[in-house]
C-alpha cells in the first residue's frame, strides 16, 4: 500500500432520532464516545460510549445516557465536538432554542470514565451567548472548542445573527475558563467581533493554531489571525488578508513548517478547493495562495480537515465533506514542507452514498499503527446515526512517548518550576506536563503544552506553602496514551514575614521615529534584590524579553530598543522577581514617531552682474 491510502472497514447504524451533526472523541484504548442531538423528547443531548478495536470493528454502546441542557425551549438544537478537558473530563458546545425567536450558545462538561461509563448529569453549564435585545437573535455553534496551549482557557469561533428590519450576521470568537475538574466559569472570558458577514456568507472556520498564543481561522473569504492570551484568555486582532480563497464552508489545518491549508467549497456544481499559503509566527504575515487544487467534482462541502503524519518532506492530510448528492466523501492529501505545494494522493473515496443529512461529519483517530484506524460519524438523511471506520497507511507506528523529569529550578518560598524533556515523541507531537502534589500520589496537573522530540517544558507553581516538599513527574501523552518520567521533588524556602512579592511599575517611555526607551522602576523589592525584566513587542503578548539584572527598592531601569517602525504602536511592561513570586507592571503602549517630510521651495531665477571692482 501507498501512503495516504484509504481501506473503508465497519458501518453501524445509530437506530434513533438524530439531529444534527454527531460529534465523537476517543477516550481511552477501544473506547469512542459520541454526542447529538435528539429529536424527540424535547431535543436533549444523547451521549454514547462503544468500542472500535484495532481491526476497526465497531462494538455495540457501552453506555448511554440522554441529558438535558438546563435552559431553553428546544434544549439542544445542535451539538458541537466532544473535546478532552482532562482525565475523565470532557466538554462539548450547544446549540439550544432558549425562546420561540432566540437562540443560544453554550458549553456543557460531563464525565466519561476510561471504560466508557457515562455520569448521569452535567458537572457544569455556562451559557456563552444569548440574543436577549432581539426580536429574532441566534448564536449558533460554527465549529470546534479549542484548547488554548498552555492553559486551561477555551475558544469557540461562532456566528451570531439578529434581525431588526433585516437579517445581521457577525462572526465572533469566544473564551471560557474550564478547569481540570470539569467546572466552567461562571461568564465568558473575552469576545471578540471580527466583522460582519453577508447574508449569504457562511459561518467562520475552525481555529488553527500558529505558534504561541497566536491562533488563525478563516472566513467571510477572509483569513485572519488572532491573539488569544494563555494567560488571561483576551482576545485581539493581529491582521486579516482578503486574497487567500474565495467560497463557502471553510476549514483550515497547519501543515508544519509555516505552511497551512484551506479548505472551501465554490458552489454546488463547481467543487470543493484546497488553497495553501503561509502564516508567520507572529501572525502579521499572511502569504497569497501557493497552491490551489481541487479535490471533488460537485459541491465538496467540506466538514472536516486533519494532519494525519509528515514522511519524506511532506505533510498528509485527510479531508472529509459531502457532494451533491448528498454522498460522504473522504480524501488524503499532500502538502510539500519545502514550498507548500498542494498534491491529492488517494482517490476519492465514498464513505456513505446518498444520505448524508447534514454537512458536518467529524473524523478521528482511534488507533496508531502502520494501517490508522479513524471513525467518522454525521447524520444520515433518515434522521439515525452513521459510525464508519476506515484505515489510512501510515509511514510507522505510533508508540508510547518518554519523558524524563528534570530537577526543578526558581524554587522560592511560593514559588517552584518543575522541568521536564520529551525523550522519545512515539512518533507524534505530545501533550506534555506535570503532575504535582505534596506526595507521589500528586493530585494537581499542569496545563498540557504540545511539544515534540527532544525539546523541553516546564511550569512555573505559585501559590505554593512556605518550608514545604512538593513531589512531581513530567508525564507525555499521544494517541498511544501517557508515558510517565520519575518521581522527583523540591522544598520551597522558609518565608521571611518581611519578604512580599515586588512591586514594579512601568513607566512612560521616550520615543523617537525607529528608537524608544522604556523604562521601569522597582517601587519595593518585597525584602529582597530582585531579578528586572522588561518585555516589548507589537501586541500584548510581547514576544521580545530584555533581562536587566539585579536591581533594588527605588532603582529605574531601561533599555533603548531600535529598529522599529515608524508610526507604529507598540507594548511594553516592566516586572521583578524574587524568591516569594513576580511582580508586573501595568502594559503600556507607544507609538512610534512618523518621519518628518521635508518640503522644498522653489527658487527664483534671477541674474547679477558682476562690477569690475568684484571680478
Amino acid at each position: 500500500m501507498a501512503l495516504g491510502d484509504i481501506t473503508l472497514i465497519d458501518t453501524r447504524t445509530i437506530l434513533d432520532e438524530v439531529f444534527g451533526p454527531i460529534t465523537a472523541v476517543h477516550i481511552s484504548g477501544d473506547v469512542v464516545a459520541c454526542a447529538y442531538s435528539r429529536l424527540a423528547g424535547g431535543y436533549p443531548v444523547k451521549i454514547r460510549t462503544f468500542n472500535v478495536d484495532s481491526a476497526g470493528n465497531i462494538s455495540s454502546d457501552i453506555d448511554s445516557k440522554t441529558i438535558f441542557y438546563p435552559s431553553g425551549l428546544q434544549n439542544a438544537y445542535h451539538v458541537g465536538n466532544l473535546v478532552k478537558i482532562a482525565s475523565g473530563v470532557y466538554a462539548l458546545t450547544v446549540h439550544f432554542k432558549y425562546s420561540l425567536d432566540i437562540r443560544g450558545l453554550g458549553i456543557a462538561t460531563i464525565n466519561i470514565d476510561d471504560d466508557g461509563n457515562i455520569a448521569v448529569d452535567w458537572i457544569d453549564t455556562l451559557n456563552v451567548k444569548l440574543g436577549g435585545g432581539y426580536a429574532i437573535a441566534w448564536a449558533w455553534v460554527a465549529n470546534d472548542l479549542q484548547r488554548i496551549e498552555g492553559s486551561n482557557y477555551y475558544a469557540i469561533p461562532y456566528l451570531f445573527q439578529y434581525y431588526t428590519d433585516d437579517w445581521y450576521e457577525f462572526a465572533m470568537v469566544a473564551t471560557v475558563s474550564i478547569e481540570p475538574d470539569g467546572s466552567i466559569a461562571g461568564a465568558v472570558t473575552d469576545e471578540l467581533n471580527l466583522g460582519a458577514l453577508l447574508p449569504a456568507e457562511d459561518s467562520p472556520s475552525n481555529l488553527c493554531h500558529v505558534s504561541s498564543d497566536v491562533y488563525a481561522l478563516a472566513w467571510a473569504n477572509k483569513v485572519s489571525t488572532i491573539n488569544i492570551s494563555s494567560s488571561d484568555g483576551s482576545i485581539s486582532l493581529i491582521t486579516t488578508n482578503t486574497e487567500v480563497w474565495e467560497g463557502a464552508n471553510p476549514k483550515i489545518a497547519n501543515a508544519g513548517g509555516g505552511f497551512f491549508a484551506i479548505s472551501y467549497s465554490t458552489g454546488e456544481f463547481t467543487g470543493g478547493y484546497i488553497v495553501s499559503f503561509t502564516i508567520s509566527d507572529d501572525g502579521l504575515s499572511i502569504s497569497a495562495p501557493i497552491t490551489n487544487i481541487r479535490w471533488c467534482l460537485t459541491r465538496g462541502i467540506c466538514s472536516c480537515m486533519l494532519k494525519l503524519f509528515e514522511s519524506g518532506g511532506y505533510a498528509y492530510l485527510v479531508i472529509t465533506a459531502v457532494d451533491y448528492s448528498w454522498d460522504g466523501q473522504v480524501r488524503t492529501f499532500s502538502c510539500s514542507l519545502d514550498d507548500g505545494s498542494l498534491a491529492l494522493v488517494s482517490p476519492l473515496t465514498e464513505f456513505y452514498t446518498g444520505g448524508i443529512h447534514l454537512f458536518e461529519t467529524y473524523i478521528i483517530l482511534v488507533h496508531s499503527s502502520t494501517e490508522e484506524v479513524f471513525l467518522i460519524a454525521g447524520q444520515l438523511e433518515d434522521y439515525n446515526g452513521l459510525l464508519r471506520s476506515l484505515s489510512i497507511y501510515s509511514p510507522a507506528a505510533v508508540t508510547l512517548a518518554t519523558a524524563t523529569t528534570n530537577a526543578a529550578t526558581a524554587v522560592g518560598s511560593g514559588v517552584g518550576t518543575p522541568n521536564g524533556t520529551l525523550d522519545d515523541d512515539g512518533g507524534e507531537a505530545c501533550d506534555c506536563g506535570f503532575e504535582w502534589g505534596e506526595t507521589d500520589a500528586y493530585g494537581e496537573t499542569t496545563p498540557p503544552q504540545s511539544r515534540e522530540i527532544g525539546q523541553t517544558f516546564s511550569y512555573e507553581l505559585s501559590g505554593l506553602d512556605p518550608d514545604t516538599t512538593y513531589h512531581f513527574r513530567a508525564f507525555a501523552t499521544n494517541s498511544a496514551g501517557t508515558g510517565y518520567g520519575s518521581d522527583a521533588n523540591f522544598t520551597t524556602n522558609p518565608v521571611s514575614p518581611s519578604i512580599v512579592t515586588p512591586t514594579v511599575t512601568t513607566d512612560e517611555p521616550t520615543v523617537a521615529e525607529e528608537v524608544a526607551n522604556i523604562i521601569g522602576t522597582l517601587v519595593n523589592n518585597g525584602g529582597e534584590d530582585c531579578d528586572c525584566h522588561l518585555e516589548w513587542g507589537r501586541t500584548t503578548a510581547y514576544g521580545n524579553l530584555i533581562e536587566i539584572g539585579t536591581k533594588t527598592t527605588g532603582e529605574t531601569f531601561s533599555q533603548q530598543i531600535s529598529g522599529l517602525t515608524p508610526n507604529t504602536e507598540y507594548h511594553y511592561r516592566a516586572y521583578a522577581k524574587n524568591s516569594v513570586g513576580t511582580g508586573y507592571g501595568v502594559d503600556r503602549k507607544f507609538t512610534t514617531k512618523q518621519r518628518p517630510v521635508v518640503n522644498f521651495r522653489p527658487v527664483e531665477n534671477r541674474s547679477y552682474v558682476l562690477s569690475r571692482w568684484e571680478l
